[in-house]
């Protein structure tokens, strides 16, 4: 309610007037900051102009005219000041959200691309593309090279060009990310999927690689991994990149990979703490890793998850139970 004083020209300055100037700021942040002009909708406030400037951490200045009292003027400068912070928070804290919704939504759309890519190369060829070696009647490429043509990539998959950017392969979540992420593969197959014994004997190198068929997954589609997340840069000499120069080896520190050990993912770490030997998973994020199974499913497993279900969901025909798991 308004607050009005026997004489036309005096008043105080009320809610109506803060609530209008909040209005002002939320459409300025939103559409950019500009000029405005807002009307108290009070016959007793003759004008009210503002000016609202941000700069070096913030700061407000704006100006009420019409208000005669410098006590209802300061109470006046106090309220829209209130209003103002409150508009910026809110509006701040949802762009920041909507950012964060976004890049999570973008990486999740990835991820099921790359796992429906994977099915697809098992449909025309009846087995995944080996982690390294001959596949689809070409010779020898890492398991992201054999899924070019299946992303829409057959340029690359003809050219061989190490530094090519393939977009389904990227996140923009990845603090390391340089060049656009050209080479890189932040989306790093379960190596897993190549040892023998469902996923616990060893990795089968050379000429003769496992080429895993669906119906060899024992443990369900939806209980196995296939992709989760790496830095392109991992300390001093480390990444993942599609087209490994080390073929993808066990003890690559570029490998686009991770199982190598079935340890618990590396937590968000920076590019100077990240460790490229460790052989895991990489997350973007402390609470949780984003991954995706064979059946596509895509989720946020939390850190909360103890090791015995990160590991079960690593192998593929070992038997394993997997418990009730806690998503981000």
């Amino acid at each position: 309610m308004a607050q009005v004083q026997s004489s036309s020209n005096r008043a105080v300055f009320h809610v109506d007037a803060a609530f209008s100037f909040s209005l002002f700021v939320v459409s300025s942040l939103q559409g950019g900051i500009g000029s405005a002009t807002a009307g108290c909708g009070i016959g007793t406030l003759r004008q009210v102009s503002f000016y609202f400037f941000i700069f070096c951490g913030g700061c407000v200045m704006f100006q009420v005219k019409g208000c005669e009292s410098t006590a209802h003027r300061v109470t006046g400068y106090l309220v829209v000041l209130a209003a103002c912070l409150f508009a910026v928070g809110v509006v701040v804290m949802g762009v920041y959200g909507a950012r964060e919704f976004k890049v999570r939504a973008e990486l999740a759309s990835n991820m099921r691309q790359c796992a429906t890519a994977v099915n697809m190369a098992h449909d025309a060829h009846k087995t995944i593309p080996p982690f390294f070696g001959p596949y689809g009647g070409k010779s020898n490429g890492t398991f992201h090279f054999h899924l070019l043509p299946f992303v829409e990539r057959q340029d690359l998959y003809i050219s061989g060009d190490a530094n090519g950017i393939v977009i389904p392969f990227l996140s923009t979540e990845d603090q390391t990310s340089i060049n656009n992420g050209a080479g890189a593969a932040n989306l790093a197959v379960n190596l897993r999927l190549f040892y023998t014994d469902g996923g616990l004997g060893e990795l089968k190198m050379g000429e003769k690689p496992i080429y895993l068929k669906w119906g060899q997954v024992t443990d369900g589609t939806s209980n196995t991994l296939l992709f989760s997340t790496k830095y392109q840069q991992c300390g001093a000499n480390g990444g993942s990149l599609w087209l490994d120069p080390l073929n993808n080896a066990r003890n690559s520190p570029t490998a686009a990979t991770f199982g190598a050990s079935m340890a618990i993912w590396q937590a968000a770490p920076t590019k100077e703490a990240c460790d490229p030997s460790a052989g895991t998973a990489v997350s973007f994020k402390s609470n949780f890793i984003a991954i995706v199974f064979c059946d596509s499913s895509v989720l946020a497993f939390s850190e909360s998850n103890n090791l015995n279900i990160w590991q079960a969901l690593h192998t593929y025909g070992c038997g394993d139970i997997v418990p009730e798991y806690a998503a981000d």
